[in-house]
């Protein structure tokens, strides 16, 4: 885990390993905005209230 490049991404330095104890789940494709507010609609879960720039589905 890390960044090996001299980039803006300072928070990703230096490179480490890490172990995963647990199992989990990967999806092949990201999780859209809309998608993830029908997930917590059918769930019950609240949604986060901050909108962070660049999301593509601000229709919130």
């Amino acid at each position: 885990m890390g960044d090996e490049f001299e980039d803006l991404n300072t928070f990703c330095r230096p490179v480490y390993q890490v172990a995963l104890t647990y199992n989990y789940w990967m999806k092949k494709y990201e999780v859209t905005f809309a998608e993830y507010d029908a997930f917590c609609d059918e769930e019950g879960k609240t949604k986060p209230e901050t909108i962070k720039d660049g999301e593509e589905d601000q229709d919130r």
